[in-house]
């Protein structure tokens, strides 16, 4: 697989430094950890590394915290000699290297008592024999672009609002704009409530574009419009200015990080027809809640379920001419609220009446099967955006090989007005009873400062 590489940060529009840090590892093979312009490269067989901290505490070292963190992600990776033996192998993996990173965090703390309060989110990406493995906490994102297929983050954030989201209670885009946008639940380098990272698998494919980023940028820019900057098939370095651009523009309230690998050269996708035959199964949905994840369009041969209906249908038809037009008793009547099909002009019937005068029978209700039916939505994002990719998961502990699970719901709005700007009406959000301090068992971490919290003791740090 050949692939192109580019990062870069800025501090934004308001922040006097900045808290984010990221790294970026082209060929483990060979712990090549540089990347240059414009540079396509074949992926070694140890695959590249990508890794993006959003620091927070403000003036308790936020930016210690994920400058640690990136540290600790890249001397776990130098001790890499060989592939774990699965794709379970390498997300516990790579699950293992942000928990380590948390350690080193507290550790420091303890050695340095005025660091006490910092922390960092973490999102790691493993790209390595046409897969990407993902592994975060906080909401520090991934994203996957492909043509023809609805652009979505991969990951989950752990945040108050994104749980709404889950629950259907919430829109992506109306979270993004929340007052409380700004509380995650969980984070490194909170002693007393340690991470718990998920971590998932995604299969790439020749022309997908991989981000991760911090919400520096996914917090002031529409999914819809980050999915329209990289359709446009910028160089990966040119994205990469584009997108940190559109944050500024939109106000730049925070740190801006965005890496970004290019498929140049790899497995072809899937076709995907227009055509009756194609059905749109479910590859793997997120922890519940009613956000549509990961669809992947499948063709099929001639769907049978078809076949038999519009048999079925001439079976009827026959019967209702055999029993109504005996010898002798002229045409069939018809009155005005008939329903007129004909099977052979019609490829699908779904849920067709045929009727009959009153006199002979009332009505007979025929359900036929449709050509195959699903519930879909698509993001508004790129030109074409019909399906998802595919994508196997783990939350927490374990790994989800999709196929089986719920789709659920994923409206987007069209809104892209910038972060904090607007907020939805009449959502109230109700935080946890436990929201104590960072130092207390149970506590939720807040980002950064947002306006009309609810009361509880959380702990304002003033900045991400």
């Amino acid at each position: 697989m050949k692939v192109e590489i580019f990062g870069s940060t800025d501090v934004g529009q308001v922040r006097d430094h900045n808290e984010d840090n990221f790294v970026l590892c082209k060929d483990l093979s060979n712990q090549d950890w540089t990347y240059k312009r414009d540079e396509q490269f074949d992926l070694g067989a140890l695959g590249a590394v990508l890794f993006v901290a959003d620091g927070m505490g403000g003036t308790n070292a936020g930016e210690v915290a994920s400058e640690i963190a990136q540290e600790s992600v890249a001397e776990e990776f130098k001790k890499v000699t060989a592939l774990p033996t699965d794709d379970q192998a390498i997300l516990s993996f790579v699950k293992k290297v942000v928990v380590r990173a948390h350690q080193n965090i507290v550790q420091r703390t303890h050695e340095d008592p005025t660091t006490a309060g910092m922390g960092t989110t973490a999102v790691v990406c493993w790209v390595v024999n046409d897969k990407a493995y993902v592994a975060w906490s906080g909401d520090s994102r991934m994203y996957l672009y492909r043509d023809g297929s609805e652009f979505y983050p991969i990951t989950d954030d752990h945040s108050i609002v994104w749980e709404l989201v889950k629950n259907g209670q919430l829109t992506a885009e109306e979270a993004r704009l929340h007052e409380n946008s700004n509380i995650i639940t969980q984070s490194l380098g909170d002693e007393a409530r340690g991470p718990k990272p998920d971590a998932k698998m995604v299969p790439l494919q020749k022309g997908d574009r991989v981000l991760l980023c911090s919400d520096g940028l996914s917090g002031m820019v529409s999914d819809n419009m980050l999915g329209g900057i990289l359709s446009g098939r910028l160089s990966t370095a040119e994205t990469c200015k584009e997108l940190i651009q559109a944050a500024n523009a939109a106000g730049g309230t925070d740190n801006i990080t965005v890496l970004l690998l290019d498929v140049i050269e790899g497995k072809e996708g899937a076709k995907v027809s227009n055509k009756p035959n194609v059905s749109i199964k479910t590859a793997v949905s997120k922890n519940g809640g009613n956000t549509p994840i990961n669809t992947v369009a499948s063709k099929e041969g001639p769907n049978k379920g078809l076949i038999i209906g519009v048999i079925v249908v001439l079976v009827i038809i026959a019967a209702v001419v055999f029993f109504v037009l005996k010898p002798g008793q002229g045409d069939v009547g018809q009155n005005s609220n008939d329903t007129l099909v004909n099977p052979i002009d019609t490829p699908a019937l779904n849920n067709s009446v045929i009727e009959t005068p009153a006199s002979v029978i009332e009505t007979t209700q025929v359900n036929v099967p449709a050509a195959t039916t699903t519930n879909t939505q698509t993001n508004n994002t790129a030109p074409n955006a019909p399906t998802k990719p595919p994508v196997t998961g783990s939350n927490s502990n374990s790994v989800t090989n999709g196929g089986n699970e719920k789709p659920i719901d994923n409206t987007s709005p069209k809104t892209t007005a910038p972060k904090d700007t607007t907020k939805p009406s009449g959502i109230n959000v109700n935080l946890p009873k436990d929201t104590t301090k960072n130092n207390t068992p149970g506590g939720l971490t807040p980002r950064k400062s947002g306006p009309n919290l609810p009361k509880g003791g959380l702990n304002q740090d003033g900045g991400k």
